[in-house]
C-alpha cells in the first residue's frame, strides 16, 4: 500500500513538473502551422525554418520525433487521444496540444 502511494505521488509530481515546464517554455517560434487539429489520420506540420519536433503523450513519454525543413505529415501511428507537440529550433521552442480522433 505504501509503495503504491509513493508511486502515485511520484508520478503525480513528474506530471506537475512537466506541465510547469510547458507553461514556462520559451515560445518564440512564430511561423508554425498545423492542420487539421483535431485530426483523424495525420497532421500537417508547416514551418518556415528547420526545426526538431517531438510528440509526447500526456505523461511526457516521447512517441515520435524527427526533423522538419518545411512540410511534414506526423501522427500516422498515434492512437486516438490528446498529445503534446513540441517544436524546437536552435534558440526557442513552442508547445502545442494536439488531438487525434
Amino acid at each position: 500500500m505504501v509503495a503504491e502511494l509513493m508511486k502515485f505521488w511520484l508520478s503525480t509530481r513528474i506530471v506537475q513538473i512537466y506541465y510547469t515546464k510547458l507553461l514556462f517554455a520559451n515560445e518564440k517560434i512564430d511561423e508554425i502551422k498545423i492542420a487539421p487539429n483535431p485530426f483523424s489520420n495525420e497532421l500537417l506540420l508547416q514551418i518556415s525554418e528547420p526545426v526538431f519536433y517531438k510528440v509526447l503523450d500526456i505523461l511526457g513519454n516521447q512517441l515520435e520525433s524527427g526533423y522538419c525543413n518545411s512540410n511534414l505529415y506526423i501522427g500516422q501511428k498515434l492512437k486516438s487521444g490528446i498529445y503534446i507537440l513540441e517544436v524546437r529550433d536552435k534558440n526557442s521552442s513552442k508547445t502545442i496540444k494536439i488531438l487525434k480522433r
